[in-house]
């Protein structure tokens, strides 16, 4: 199955510009990769096919599932004994890079589990990188802990957060590295932004075969080397290994929010939002339809889908960007919704959308001023007993004046008061 590109970006890196025979989130014809590799996930069978023109084919591991992922198709793995194994190429591991990109297009079921989840890893635990999700965040690692001075020890370990259930694009770049670790030579991207830098050094020769979904044989992690195991649960719909340091500007065109809705209307954790508002949002370029979750619990609008809708799907397949719920929104509360994009092509692949959430507009606000004045006041009865409690029992006011604001009697005659902040009336 062809792959959707989402960008409008020619790219020419010592590469054929007819990429269109097997597009990806990737702007790169796999097929004129002669410095690398790539695996799209589409052609699976006894194997998972090279699509680069270096034909090193992966083998499955346990019983990995095909089925739809964010472009075609993509690898279902459980979680225990699903994975893939790449064997040893020089154009991957068995020889020494200065640069290498590493990209992988996943999707974490559970992001919270306490064992860490690789997605990918190559070398071992002195020399590789590896890309992992341990309790809600995505790691890119790098480190060659032998061979020259300084070392690159123990290792580059750069970290962004995730949610389950999300398409994810993220890439490893060593770029430049040179025979001693040096500052900012390795680089983690996260959906077409650049997360973080931090030192790197060449990549020596490293052999343990590489890992899709578990490890090989060892790999690191930011806290301890991990031996084989560590399995991912999952989808991945793409691998790509390429031996040269791809341009920020093609890092920053690989994402997934090209299928997904944004700028929700209002913004994600509004407060002080109208009792009668039309919610609404900026659909995919991909969009062909939309699905509208919505509800007061955040565990249901964030599960719900149209097999399981929890009573919160209020608009399936919709063509309109905007969600006008039915009479007026409770005071104080706070409710959550979601959109999921329907794809345009015949496949009709439903991209699961983020969670929003916004809070109406209390009944009331609690305001105590900080300060009163006044045009004038008698002795002993100035600006200040209206604001200070004095008088008060329970709900009741007394009737003495010393506990009162009471003018000289003079015209004009106001009272003014100031607050800690503006308050919406």
């Amino acid at each position: 199955m062809v792959k959707k590109l989402w960008f409008n970006l020619l790219l020419v890196l010592g590469i054929a510009a007819g990429w269109a025979s097997a597009q990806s989130l990737v702007p790169i014809d796999p097929a004129t990769v002669t410095n690398g590799h790539a695996y799209l996930m589409d052609n699976v069978g006894a194997n998972v096919p090279d699509d680069s023109a270096n034909n090193v084919n992966g083998n499955l591991v346990g019983s990995p599932q095909i089925v739809a992922g964010l472009n075609g198709n993509a690898l279902k793995l459980n979680g225990t004994s699903d994975g893939v194994h790449i064997p040893d190429a020089a154009t991957i591991n068995t020889s020494v890079h200065q640069n290498k990109t590493i990209i992988v297009v996943f999707n974490c079921a559970n992001v919270g589990k306490t064992e860490k989840q690789v997605v990918f890893e190559e070398g071992g635990s002195t020399r590789g990188i590896s890309i992992y999700v341990h309790q809600g965040l995505v790691y890119a690692a790098g480190w060659n802990k032998a061979d020259y001075t300084p070392q690159w020890t123990p290792g580059t370990f750069l970290s962004a957060p995730i949610g389950s259930n999300e398409w994810h694009a993220v890439a490893a770049v060593l770029r430049g590295g040179d025979a001693g670790q040096k500052d900012d030579k390795f680089e983690m991207w996260l959906d077409g932004k650049l997360i973080g830098k931090g030192p790197g050094g060449e990549l020596r020769s490293r052999s343990d075969d590489t890992g899709v979904g578990t490890v090989r044989g060892q790999t690191m992690a930011h806290d301890a080397i991990l031996n084989a195991g560590f399995w991912f649960e999952g989808l991945v719909d793409e691998i790509w290994i390429l031996n040269q340091a791809l341009a920020p500007d093609v890092l920053g065109a690989i994402g997934v929010s090209a299928t997904k809705a944004s700028d929700p209307v209002p913004a994600n954790g509004a407060t002080d939002v109208p009792r009668d508002v039309t919610v609404s949002w900026t659909p995919s370029e991909s969009a062909g339809t939309h699905d509208v979750y919505w509800g007061t619990a955040f565990n249901d609008v964030n599960a719900a889908s149209r097999a399981d809708p929890k009573g919160v799907l209020v608009g399936q397949g919709q063509t309109a960007t905007q969600y006008d719920p039915a009479g007026q929104l409770q005071y104080g509360q706070t409710y959550y919704w979601r959109i999921d994009e329907v794809n345009a092509t015949a496949d009709q692949t439903i991209f699961k959308g983020e969670t929003w959430s916004f809070t109406v507009e209390p009944y009331g606000y609690p305001v105590k001023p900080v300060a009163a004045t006044a045009s004038s006041s008698q002795a002993g009865m100035g600006p200040e007993k209206t604001i200070d409690g004095s008088g008060l029992t329970g709900d009741l006011h007394g009737t003495v004046e010393t506990t009162m604001w009471t003018s000289a009697g003079v015209p004009p005659n106001w009272i003014q008061y100031e607050f800690d902040r503006v308050y919406r009336l």
